[in-house]
């Protein structure tokens, strides 16, 4: 293996670890959400609500645990190939049988209440902007990492 080599497997390590560092705290932030005010803003905008069998909103354990099953079921960890797998597999048995697998397995009931036109458009604008400022965060945070890298790699040579 040749020094160049990696030093590059290095960079998209740390990348990677830093992308998984990030998807953890957004997982941990809806977690808190959902246990301090009983919903995220996201689906409460929507009108979506998560319960539990006794008809109380879940606590921050069952929120956090929930958060990391549809990481794992439902976005496949986000890998770019198994993403769209998990995602229609997830679907197809949303519309077969009216519930996630992830909330079946944790007994978990969600409701919806039908929303106004205006508040659905208020809600997918904050969406597009939401995942364009998610995307420029990532955009920055590689820069900064691949320019704290470069600047130590000067440092040592």
């Amino acid at each position: 293996m040749t020094t160049d080599y990696i030093h590059t497997l290095i960079k998209y390590s740390i990348s990677c670890l830093i992308v998984l560092f990030v998807e953890l705290l957004f997982r941990l932030g809806y977690a808190a959400c959902q246990a301090c005010f009983g919903n995220t803003p996201g689906k409460q905008l929507f009108g979506i609500k998560i319960i539990d069998a006794s008809g109380r909103s879940i606590n921050f354990q069952k929120a956090f645990k929930r958060e990391m099953l549809v990481l794992f079921k439902g976005q496949g960890l986000g890998l770019p190939i198994i993403y769209l797998f998990a995602m229609y597999r997830g679907y197809k048995n949303l519309k077969k049988h009216k519930i996630t697998t992830w909330d079946k397995q944790m007994h978990l009931t969600v409701s919806y209440r039908i929303q106004s036109l205006w508040v659905r458009l208020v809600g997918v604008t904050i969406l597009i902007v939401s995942i364009i400022l998610i995307l420029l965060l990532y955009f920055l945070l590689s820069i900064l990492v691949f320019g704290c890298i470069f600047f130590i790699w000067f440092i040592l040579i």
